[in-house]
């Protein structure tokens, strides 16, 4: 298991259950910011969305999270709703992400939009149609926000290639670059 777990899960969900969804999308989106930032030293800076906005303009209000390596930006749109995104959630992301590409030509720009539940079909087909690679990494309508934190840094561990240690210094995940 990745260090993003929380030994307290269960306080945590007692906790969520009395949140309205909006502080619940805040409480989400803060610990996905507190994982991306343990793993600061593999990135070059990590924004999130007022910085995104500020740095790229208001119109790519699309983005919760942006993380930039030498080689690689990397969009995250988070979402921890009870239904399937929309098309339109989607395209709106898209379009940000694209902007963002522009701005960076020599960069890989890859879209992670994370979510509950998987995105529409619709949805689905427009994140792998896109000129940006884009992946939708979900919890398959589990409320459980560690688990799909942990999937997003197995995500990071793949791209990046960081590669975990037993204490015998035996490697217990190696995983290649998929974006060579």
């Amino acid at each position: 298991m990745l260090a993003v777990c929380n030994k307290d899960r269960h306080f945590d969900d007692e906790v969520e259950k009395t949140l309205t969804p909006q502080a619940i999308g805040r409480l989400f989106d803060d610990k996905v910011n507190k994982a991306l930032n343990s793993y600061l030293r593999y990135f070059d800076f990590i924004l999130i969305e007022k910085e995104v906005k500020s740095k790229y303009g208001v119109h790519n209000s699309g983005i919760d999270h942006l993380v930039s390596t030498g080689k690689y930006i990397l969009c995250i749109q988070c979402k921890l709703e009870n239904t399937h995104s929309p098309i339109g959630k989607v395209n709106h992301f898209l379009m940000c992400i694209n902007n963002i590409a522009k701005k960076h030509p020599e960069k890989k720009c890859i879209g992670i939009y994370l979510s509950k539940l998987p995105v529409s079909g619709p949805s689905e087909k427009a994140l792998s149609t896109n000129d940006i690679d884009s992946i939708n990494i979900h919890n398959n309508g589990s409320d459980d926000m560690n688990s799909l934190i942990e999937k997003l840094l197995v995500f990071f561990h793949y791209v990046f290639r960081i590669y975990s240690y037993e204490y015998d210094e035996s490697i217990i995940m190696r995983y290649s670059d998929l974006w060579n």
